[in-house]
């Protein structure tokens, strides 16, 4: 009986606990998905743009209290709490969330705002910053799901680079070597975004 949710996480590895409160949160905003709607990406895109706000608000809260006793979130939480922020917030904003850490964007993630934004100039250039926001083999791995002649550059000029840098198969790297040259493909690629 005295165990607290704090404990009863700690021994919850599959996450009821953490899902059943999150549930709980969305309720309260009468946003839960029945057996039958979507979910995930899909249930985002559903939202109305003030329920998307409050749903956001909401989450980051809950996001930054349990961040701060160390509670486990449910599985996908970061996934689902990044495309929220990208489908709500403005593009300065979500781009400040994105450099603080507190949205995690992995390549599902990418991949979702990649397809959710088209190619207008505008948007190659959200594009091209979000993707440069994130570790080099996340942003390759973005930059093939992107059919864009912007894209198959970027890819092309970091290829040619590795190549004559001496990299690639049968080149081991040391972490350092692999800091540094990340930090040399981002810097690459920002300048190559400049100049066209």
């Amino acid at each position: 009986m005295g165990r607290s949710l704090h404990g009863l996480a700690r021994g919850d590895p599959g996450g009821v606990v953490s899902r059943r409160l999150c549930s709980i949160l969305c309720s309260s905003q009468t946003l839960v998905p029945s057996e039958k709607s979507e979910k995930g990406f899909t249930f985002i895109e559903q939202l109305g743009e003030g329920v998307a706000s409050r749903l956001f608000t909401l989450l980051e809260r809950y996001h930054s209290a349990t961040e701060a006793v160390a509670y486990p979130l449910p599985q996908g939480y970061n996934s689902f709490l990044a495309y929220l922020a990208h489908r709500c917030l403005p593009h300065s904003v979500f781009m400040q969330y994105v450099r603080r850490g507190v949205l995690q964007l992995n390549v599902d993630v990418l991949r979702e705002i990649v397809y959710d934004l088209d190619d207008t100039p505008q948007n190659v250039e959200k594009k091209l910053e979000i993707i440069s926001s994130v570790p080099l083999v996340r942003s390759l791995r973005t930059l093939q799901f992107w059919q864009h002649p912007m894209s198959l550059i970027l890819r092309s000029r970091l290829h040619a680079g590795s190549i004559l840098a001496g990299e690639g198969p049968g080149h081991p790297r040391t972490p350092t070597q692999s800091a540094r040259i990340n930090a040399q493909h981002l810097e690459t690629m920002k300048g190559t975004v400049k100049a066209l």
